[in-house]
This record gives C-alpha cells, structure tokens and sequence, in this order.
C-alpha cells in the first residue's frame, strides 16, 4: 500500500479514537491525555516515513484546536454552571449580602454605644458577626472560582497580581483594632466611641463667646426704597435708558 495512502488512514484512525474520548460522557482530561499518549506511541512505532513528524505536528495543532478544545469549553461550561448552582444554594452570596449584614450590625452597634447591652442584643450581635464572616468568605470563594473560569477562558496571567493587590487594600483599609489608653482595643462598639470622640472633639469649637455687633447702627432703606427694587421697569424708564445710550450705537441697521 502507498505509504501516503496509509499515513492518511492511520491519521483518520487516530482522530476517531482522539474524538471518542473527548466525547464520552465521562470524559476527563486526564483520560484524554492517556489516549493521545497511546496513539502518539503507537503512531512512532508504525510510520516510518520522513515527513512523519511534520504530519503529526500539524495533527496535533488541529486536534487541540478542534475536540481538545471542545471538552475544555464543556468543561468550563459545567464549572460555570456549578457555580452558579453553588451560589444560588448558598442564599445567593454576594456583595449586596455582605452590604446588608454590616449595615445591621452596624445599627445594632450604635444603638448599644450608651447603654449596656441585653442577653438577647448579645447574641444577636454575635449572630450577625458570624453571618458576616460567613458571607464574605463565600463571596471571596465565588470571586476566586470566577477569576478561575475567565483565566482559562482569555489566559488572564495577571489575575494573580489583581488578587493580591485587591487582598493589599482589603487589609490596608480595615481597622483591626484601636490604642485606647496604651491598650489595644478590638471590640468594634469600643473603637466606634473612641472615633466619634476623637472627630467630636477635632471639630468642637474651643471658644464659645463670639464677638456681636450690639449698638451698631447701619444705614437702612425706607420703604419706598425697598419697593422700587422689586417694582417692574415702566415705559418711561425703557425709553429714558436707550435713548440715554453713547454715541458710538450704530445709526443705521448693520447687516
């Protein structure tokens, strides 16, 4: 048999099985690569001819670019779809969420600055501050699983740098505690007292007597003053102001 003839039909043989395995319910990565492996060696051993190796890399190229490819979008399509099954499971964990929990701690927190706290405010207090970890923690999961996809999906190689800087100013931004009288303070009621304090008093005015204008007097308008300032302009007055205009007005219509 020609040897064109053959390497044609060897090839032809070797994408059906590379198709068979990406298409198979199961299909996985790991198999798929096992196969290509098994075809590669058998390939090696069965074609002699000297343009065997720039055939194979040209087979190669079109097999990652067709069913390679295939089962790696499914692939990403599944992950996608897990996730949003897992977030939708998890009380659809967001940022809105994570907004809503601290606005009512922060509430609660307020309401507890001048008074001492119930049983019951305590344990609702601690409730919510386990929630709140609870969803930021999941949020930050889901945002993670996200930048996963995307960098399979577009090769984004700098996700890395972009969650290390957003984690730098997560942390840069928090307050993890506060120096109240040489100790370190992290209760978050303590520190939200100690800084509407420190602001009251920055912006508190340390002199209270300001000085009056008592026995000033200052020249005033009569009546008729004050009603011609909001009277409409008469006739008179029109005709009077135009036809007191300089002389450099033109004489004639211009244009």
């Amino acid at each position: 048999m020609n040897y064109s003839i053959k390497l044609g039909l060897f090839f032809v043989s070797m994408e059906k099985r590379l198709r068979a395995a990406c298409n198979a319910s199961d299909a996985k990565i790991d198999n798929v690569a096992k196969v290509l492996h098994a075809i590669l060696c058998q390939y090696e051993k069965s074609i002699q001819t000297p343009e065997k190796w720039q055939k194979l890399v040209v087979f190669l190229q079109q097999s990652f670019e067709g069913p390679i490819l295939d089962l790696i979008r499914r692939w990403i399509n599944k992950v996608e779809q897990s996730i949003k099954s897992w977030s939708h499971s998890n009380g659809e964990v967001n940022a809105r969420k994570v907004q809503n929990i601290k606005k009512e701690l922060n509430a609660l927190e307020t309401g507890l600055i001048d008074k001492v706290p119930s049983q019951e405010e305590v344990i609702l207090k601690k409730s919510l501050q386990v929630q709140l970890w609870d969803a930021a923690y999941a949020y930050e999961s889901m945002l993670r699983q996200k930048a996963r996809v995307k960098w399979l999906k577009e090769r984004d190689n700098k996700s890395t740098y972009f969650h290390r800087l957003i984690n730098h100013r997560r942390r840069k931004n928090a307050i993890q505690g506060i120096s109240i009288d040489s100790v370190w303070v992290h209760e978050p009621c303590s520190v939200k007292k100690v800084a509407i304090l420190y602001f009251k008093d920055r912006f508190s005015e340390e002199v209270s007597s300001r000085p009056t204008l008592d026995g000033v007097q200052f020249s005033t308008l009569d009546p008729r003053d004050k009603e011609s300032l909001v009277t409409r302009f008469s006739e008179v007055e029109i005709k009077s102001a135009v036809w007191d205009c300089g002389g450099t007005k033109a004489l004639v219509r211009m244009g």
